[in-house]
């Protein structure tokens, strides 16, 4: 009897110590009731605490399934949150209270909503919220931005109203300061003031990342105040109505060449990571698993956010040996086909991109079905950022026609303080504003200096004219084609072009055709800056010509920068040697051009590089360009006096008012167009006429303009004569 007395309490004692499945306690919803496209959040504590990675759903998977008025269902995951009061500026960031989990989701339809919660402990068992409700009452929020159904270049609202980025970079908050969100706080209401909807932030190890050598892998607990720093920054662009593209990788954190950190990431074997090098991390397939946990992460808990599009990774080709080594590149293509094909898994309703340093065109990544939309980077010197940003969105948009191109970085090389030295202004900024838009983008190019240039020059009017611009147009319904109309003017300018300044970039071009307008073909983008001997850079050698055809007697002028080794610039016209030397820094090389067409041809012959700072072609193009966007019944252009750029402006030259006629051919409708000129500083109209267009010509004079004007042409079908019927014959 003893014995069965022992066996019968120790068996009750071995139950008791037993732990039980988990239990949902101080269940909050943060309402009862919530807007349309409005956030919707659960807070809760689970009654087991001791987890040893919180973040790892093989120990707790918590998730929830929320149930439309109209019976659909939606599952979304939840994830463990630390709150923090905000204190400053000089920002600091205290934890309030124990961690908690929380529940994130944004209800699309109105009416009454349901929803259960399930967590899953590998230890103890599952526990179930029993079914809960909230309501969902009506709003006039737009909804998530989306690819337009009427126009795939373009982008829209859910609700069909387009969407056409404005803005600027916005990557960290504390880019020389420790002010952090206080920044955001600053910087959003100028850009919103100015009628600015695009922002593009990072998730790296400095500012808002979640991942890192202090974290280990998979265990964000270490960075719970920097995923709080996000939460901030992001609800504050929704206050702003600003979507945010989200940088997820950034590209040092997998380079050990270009602003290396990879011996700091928590993938490197040296950290006890998975990879011994940052191709490893593309391939190995416990770094891939681990990236995906974090993706799940994310998307559990920002998004729910209607103001957000994904990026992957940023200027990936930053990757060790990507651009030398075709396996790299196929490695990295795999790795976003898989990584775009997991987020589009967890997350159906943000666009997904990526982004290289350059302006690469890897059918391999572009032409994946979840890649949204293409991104191209561009930095320049050259005066003319415009036209070569013009030449990419021209190739991206041939070779990729069905996906919008966006150009996600741009500006001065050398930062914010060159930029405030040469271009107080921001006269090569607004130039790339404007020309990539009417090139055919799906928004206005975003420039990268946001600390150093834009805030403290305050810059955020160049977003003005441009917003109220946009709103006066519907571009997904406009069936716009880029176009490059003829422009005669009483004068001539100076078509200036720059290669591309990075030293090693290979030119894919070496023959340019430059037409009467100044238009060139391939673009500017593929023209190098340096000019290689085939000594010892014979890989890289391929030295351009120009076919060009002068309406007057003119120069031919080469500004250099600083030469290596000892090279032999030669210069060639027709055929016959017109220049032979070795120029110094900082030189002009002038070589007068008859009137007439003529050949153009460069060549380096001794050893190491010329570096050339600008092309020049004197008194060659009509003193205005326009970039124009035709439809058959509407017409957007931006009209720009050549002379009015930041070189020109810095050397103290004073541009001249410039008149014109636009040539435009190939119209849909003959008879009456309505005309608007308006001011590219205020976007209001300056002017209004009527036009008329015969056998599809329309000739427009241009108002008087020393820097530049916007033009919108709308046909008048009520006015115009209707056309005759066709007869029989």
């Amino acid at each position: 009897m003893l014995k069965l007395l022992i066996a019968f309490f120790g068996v009750a004692m071995m139950v008791g110590c037993a732990k039980a499945a988990p239990v949902f306690e101080a269940v909050t919803p943060n309402a009862a009731s919530v807007q349309r496209l409005d956030k919707f959040e659960l807070t809760f504590q689970l009654s087991q605490t001791g987890y040893s990675n919180p973040f790892d759903p093989a120990q707790i998977d918590v998730s929830a399934v929320f149930v439309s008025p109209s019976r659909h269902s939606y599952s979304v995951n939840g994830f463990f949150y630390q709150d923090y009061a905000r204190t400053g500026p000089p920002e600091k960031l205290s934890p309030i209270g124990s961690p908690v989990w929380k529940v994130r989701f944004t209800p699309a339809e109105a009416g009454a909503w349901t929803y259960t919660v399930k967590a899953v402990d590998a230890k103890t068992g599952t526990a179930l919220l029993s079914r809960r409700t909230f309501t969902c009452t009506p709003s006039g929020r737009k909804g998530y931005v989306q690819k337009s159904h009427l126009d795939a270049r373009y982008l829209q609202y859910e609700d069909g109203t387009q969407y056409i980025p404005l803005g600027q970079n916005l990557a960290w908050g504390n880019w020389g300061t420790t002010n952090g969100t206080y920044s955001y706080d600053t910087w959003l209401p100028k850009m919103a003031a100015e009628g600015a909807d695009f922002a593009r932030y990072w998730m790296w190890s400095d500012y808002q990342g979640i991942e890192w050598k202090d974290t280990g892998l998979g265990n964000y607990t270490h960075r719970l105040n920097e995923a709080w720093r996000l939460d901030y920054d992001l609800e504050a662009a929704r206050r702003c109505n600003i979507q945010v593209m989200l940088t997820l990788l950034n590209h040092g954190a997998v380079s050990t060449q270009v602003n290396p950190q990879w011996a700091e990431s928590p993938y490197f074997s040296g950290n006890g990571g998975p990879c011994a090098t940052p191709r490893d991390f593309f391939t190995n397939p416990t770094a891939r698993d681990f990236f995906k946990r974090r993706l799940r992460y994310i998307v559990a808990r920002w998004g729910y956010a209607s103001n957000l599009l994904w990026e992957l990774a940023n200027e990936i080709d930053n990757t060790d040996d990507y651009i030398k080594n075709a396996h790299v590149r196929a490695d990295v293509a795999a790795w976003h086909r898989e990584m775009a094909a997991y987020l589009r898994s967890q997350d159906t309703r943000h666009l997904i991109t990526t982004s290289f340093s350059r302006f690469q065109d890897d059918p391999a990544i572009w032409n994946q079905p979840d890649i949204d939309l293409t991104q191209f980077h561009y930095y320049t010197t050259s005066p003319t950022m415009e036209d070569a940003q013009a030449a990419v969105i021209r190739r991206y948009q041939k070779q990729f026609p069905s996906k919008p191109v966006f150009g996600g970085e741009m500006g001065f090389p050398a930062g914010g303080e060159y930029s405030i030295a040469h271009d107080p202004q921001g006269i090569q900024w607004h130039n790339a504003q404007w020309a990539s838009f009417f090139s055919g983008a799906a928004g206005s190019s975003a420039l990268w200096w946001w600390a150093d240039y834009i805030d403290p020059q305050n810059l955020y009017a160049h977003y003005r004219g441009l917003s109220r611009f946009f709103a006066a147009l519907n571009v997904p319904a406009s069936q716009f084609v880029p176009a490059c109309p003829a422009v005669t003017t009483p004068s001539r300018a100076a078509l200036r072009l720059t290669g591309y300044p990075e030293w090693g970039f290979t030119a894919e071009a070496n023959l340019f055709t430059i037409s009467a307008d100044g238009l060139i073909t391939p673009g500017e983008d593929q023209l190098a800056a340096y000019l290689y001997d085939t000594k010892d850079n014979a890989a890289r050698h391929n030295p351009p010509t120009f076919q060009v055809d002068y309406p007057a007697p003119g120069n031919f002028v080469l500004l250099t920068g600083t030469p290596n080794g000892q090279p032999r610039l030669v210069v060639s016209v027709d055929g016959q040697s017109a220049y032979s030397g070795n120029p110094a820094a900082g030189a002009t090389v002038t070589v007068p051009i008859s009137a007439g067409q003529h050949s153009i041809a460069l060549d380096n012959l001794g050893s190491g590089w010329v570096d050339v700072s600008n092309y020049i072609f004197t008194s060659l193009v009509p003193s205005l360009k326009v970039y124009a966007l035709q439809g058959p019944t509407t017409i957007a252009a931006w009209v720009m006096n050549r002379d009015y750029n930041y070189a020109d402006l810095h050397e103290g030259n004073t541009p001249q008012v410039v008149r014109g006629t636009i040539h435009f051919r190939g119209l849909t409708h003959n008879g009456l167009w309505n005309v608007e000129w308006r001011s590219t500083q205020t976007g209001m109209v300056s002017s209004r006429t009527i036009a008329t267009a015969r056998n599809g010509k329309l000739d427009l004079p241009v108002p008087p303009t020393v820097w530049d004007c916007a033009l919108k042409m709308t046909f008048d079908a009520k006015r115009s004569p209707k056309r005759s019927p066709r007869t029989a014959p």
